[in-house]
């Protein structure tokens, strides 16, 4: 199994670090090439998934006036214990990720679990390049102590393309991994490197990507020195306005999912506000996020309301 990797200690750490930058670097680094939350004018109102064993989940999405995403309302249930949640988000003024804070219902009240902040950004694009995270771990709502810290030393236009994981342990920062990424002519991600070294053990994985004409996954391999391949497939539906509105992915032939999307126009997204305006003849990528200048890297940008491709 993937999630598998060592000890329940090694674990809790991918978990953490999977559960804090999740929802962050699909801000602030797209790897599909095009805004999770954005298509064509519509937004992401929510999204809800149910499995074959009866797991559910469900996210919630609300935007501020300039359409950036600024929480997550979430529910999951894993078929015994129903796990609520609430991610809040803020921003630079370049409209960059600043930070996120995760809460955990309890007792009917929202306590912090972990915050993520950006502590630098890179000269090169904007983009966040050092990333702090802490924990409350068990016990929601006591103090945060550091978790890990995420470093990216290389980038792919926006996209990042190395990365090293440090976690806190007695009293300073060590070396636990990295990641490294590959990417198609179209900005996809085509190949993800992790390495994991804890407590003297080390491990590497790789994961491959496949994806249709609208740059939406439709495979994912994934391959660790510590199991056996673990392949996902996914089938993806789209609506009558393109929007992506289910998908079922099969997990190694015996476990199925399925995702069901619910879009809206986006009313005063950034997007929106972009081709409105018409005469702005500032850079913006399909996020509705104000580039410093005009790109240099291969991908599809925005200005005067208009699209333009990067070659």
């Amino acid at each position: 199994m993937r999630d598998i990797i060592l000890t329940k200690t090694i674990l809790f750490m991918k978990k953490s670090y999977m559960m804090l930058f999740g929802a962050m670097f699909a801000l602030t680094a797209s790897a599909q090439g095009q805004s999770k939350y954005f298509h064509n004018g519509w937004r992401l109102d929510s999204l809800v998934t149910v499995a074959d064993d009866g797991y559910y989940m469900r996210e919630v999405y609300s935007y501020d006036a300039s359409g950036l995403l600024t929480s997550i309302y979430g529910e999951e249930f894993n078929g015994e214990v129903l796990f609520t949640s609430k991610s809040v988000m803020t921003y630079n003024e370049q409209g960059m990720t600043k930070s996120q804070d995760l809460y955990r219902l309890v007792d009917g009240e929202f306590l912090l679990l972990a915050r993520s902040e950006v502590t630098e950004y890179s000269a090169e694009n904007g983009m966040p390049m050092v990333i702090l995270s802490s924990s409350a771990g068990n016990t929601p709502g006591s103090e945060l102590l550091p978790l890990t810290k995420t470093v990216i030393t290389k980038f792919n236009g926006l996209n990042f393309a190395e990365e090293e994981l440090y976690t806190w342990l007695g009293g300073d920062w060590t070396k636990s991994g990295f990641s490294t990424a590959e990417y198609n002519d179209q900005g996809l991600i085509v190949k993800l490197v992790e390495g994991v070294s804890y407590m003297g053990y080390e491990t590497t994985s790789e994961t491959t990507y496949e994806y249709d004409a609208h740059g939406y996954v439709t495979k994912d391999v994934y391959n660790s020195a510590l199991g056996i391949p673990s392949t996902i497939t996914y089938t993806n539906e789209y609506d009558a306005n393109d929007n992506l509105s289910m998908v079922t992915s099969v997990h190694d032939e015996f476990y199925t999912k399925r995702t069901h999307y619910y879009w809206s126009l986006g009313q005063g997204t950034a997007i929106q506000g972009i081709k409105a305006a018409g005469t702005d003849s500032r850079w913006y990528d399909l996020n509705g996020r104000r580039l410093p200048a005009r790109p240099t890297q291969k991908g599809i940008f925005i200005r005067n309301g208009k699209k333009f491709v990067n070659r």
